[in-house]
């Protein structure tokens, strides 16, 4: 939903699509999380989920990495546009 506060929401073509699969792929995960705070109620701060999350941060983090790699993989081997 375009809210009118910013430029209008771009079609990203097939190659683009693929760039960000390479760049979302590069990421080592275990570097991006090293400073994340050990404490459950710290990390949800830090992230910005706020003191109501509930459950493992750095899980909740990793699954959803998982998933949009996994998206833009396939999306990047099919020339699919997003």
């Amino acid at each position: 939903m375009y809210d009118g506060l910013a430029d209008l929401p771009r079609l990203l073509g097939p190659g683009a699509v693929a760039d960000i699969a390479q760049g979302l792929d590069a990421i080592d995960v275990g570097a991006l999380l090293a400073d994340l705070p050990a404490s459950p109620a710290e990390a949800a701060v830090v992230c910005g989920f706020g003191p109501g999350f509930v459950g493992a941060v750095r899980a909740h983090l990793v699954g959803h990495l998982a998933a949009i790699r996994q998206f833009y993989r396939e999306a990047a081997h099919r020339g699919w546009v997003d």
